[in-house]
């Protein structure tokens, strides 16, 4: 489904209106969505950790895509561990990490009831139908 055009193209100054952008979503995980964002606006990926990505310099600005909870984006759930003298992250299991099945556990739980987001800065109006091929299935 298109972006519907807005009805008022230029501010109170005459200016080009720009509009900011955020797309929430489910089951499309980050890893796959900044691919999807980057095959679609080139651009290069920039990986925070596993739930905050961003691809930037693409031909529309730069993207953030994040699950949509700060507990994951900015790793809340550490300071639970660190009370209790845990260091997820030096602790294996296998080839993996603690931190790692900590927050795949999470994730599994969390991304049924919290959504994913793709965000922009401010655009100009203009150039809206750009962000059409986001929205598509």
């Amino acid at each position: 489904m298109p972006f519907k055009p807005l009805p008022i193209k230029h501010n109170s100054e005459g200016k080009v209106r720009t509009v900011g952008f955020e797309l929430e979503f489910a089951n499309v995980k980050v890893d796959k969505c900044v691919q999807i964002v980057q095959g679609l606006y080139g651009g290069t990926i920039e990986k925070k950790h596993r739930f905050s990505q961003k691809v930037v310099n693409t031909r529309l600005g730069d993207f953030s895509v994040e699950i949509d909870l700060k507990l994951l984006t900015e790793k809340q759930y550490k300071s639970v561990f660190e009370s209790l003298n845990i260091d997820l992250k030096n602790i294996k299991i296998g080839n993996s990490t603690l931190e790692d099945k900590v927050e795949s556990a999470l994730e599994s739980m969390i991304q049924t009831v919290i959504p994913y987001e793709v965000g922009a800065r401010p655009y100009p109006l203009t150039n809206w139908t750009s962000w059409n091929r986001l929205g598509k299935p």
